[in-house]
């Protein structure tokens, strides 16, 4: 609501930039709470996966190195999070890393598992046949996110400290 509105309805009679500097600064008080701020979810909901590449290569073995993914895994209600090293991002290497995941570190399989637009998982809202045999056969349900949906993930900026 303006100051002039306010200072209509609660007859003030004083200077209007006194009330609107004093209304700027109160504001924030009286503002409504933001959905997408904080996301709450109840134990064994969902995991949210996705894949990250070490910034430089490091040592594989018998002369090599390179950069191979990482598959972690993050459980949105205690922020647990887990992960390992994958030889590839190609499906089977994905499925293989998730069932590893599930039953050692999680000890469990949520009732959802969030992907970002992995193509191995796969594509347009369509999984690869290996995923969807996985899902099925774990019970459970794999979700691929839209890039930078607050709605779903919160918004990870209000959180960072100030």
């Amino acid at each position: 609501m303006p100051a002039t509105v306010i200072a209509e309805r609660t007859g003030w009679t004083g200077s209007i930039s006194c009330l609107r500097e004093r209304i700027r600064a109160i504001r924030p008080e009286y503002a409504p709470a933001d959905p997408a701020d904080r996301l709450d979810h109840d134990p064994g909901q969902v995991v949210q996966c996705d894949l990250w590449v070490p910034p430089a290569s490091i040592p594989l073995g018998d002369g090599q190195t390179g950069a191979p993914p990482v598959l972690v895994m993050v459980a949105a209600f205690s922020r647990f999070i887990t992960a390992m090293m994958l030889p590839s991002r190609v499906t089977t290497d994905l499925v293989a890393g998730m069932w590893q995941l599930l039953s050692q570190d999680l000890g469990a399989i949520p009732h959802r598992l969030w992907w970002d637009n992995e193509s191995g998982i796969g594509r347009r809202g369509r999984l690869t046949d290996p995923v969807t045999a996985f899902v099925g056969t774990v019970a459970t349900t794999l979700v691929q996110l839209k890039p930078f949906d607050r709605r779903v993930r919160g918004n990870h900026r209000a959180r960072q400290p100030v």
